[in-house]
């Protein structure tokens, strides 16, 4: 059975270029890439999954520690802080995403948004972006509700 890479993406010398090389590497999972049935990444998924990090280290963001393909043909990225706090948010198809934040302590935060990834996209800020940086400030997230 053929499992995506989980590798941490932070090691790299330049952790953006390492990230979306990851992101290209998604169409490399053919159907059934699992053995039991996932779903390849679409096309229009990867070139979304490639924007949304360019924008991001545009933006500043943190580069996240890694990028994954889910059996149900979406994305995962991952960010991990301090003290046991995450981020992962799950790229699906339409530029939508679900995104859950979590910190030792707390309730995890869950928001549902669509991502704009354009020029009114650089001031805004999701709920799920002010509840991360509230929980652990190990990085800055721009994302548009």
């Amino acid at each position: 059975m053929n499992t995506p890479p989980r590798d941490t993406l932070a090691a790299a010398t330049n952790p953006w270029e390492a990230a979306i090389d990851a992101a290209f590497d998604l169409d490399r999972y053919a159907p059934n890439w699992d053995g039991e049935g996932a779903d390849p990444v679409p096309e229009q998924l990867i070139r979304d999954t490639v924007e949304f990090l360019r924008h991001g280290r545009a933006m500043r963001m943190s580069a996240p520690d890694c990028i994954y393909p889910l059996a149900d043909g979406t994305v995962m990225f991952e960010w991990h802080g301090g003290r046991g706090s995450a981020i992962s948010l799950n790229l699906r198809p339409g530029k939508r995403a679900e995104i859950l934040t979590s910190a030792p302590g707390r309730e995890p935060v869950f928001e549902a948004v669509t991502l704009d990834l354009g020029e009114e996209a650089d001031a805004a800020t999701s709920q799920a972006s002010g509840a991360a940086r509230e929980s652990d400030p190990f990085h800055t997230f721009e994302l548009a509700a």
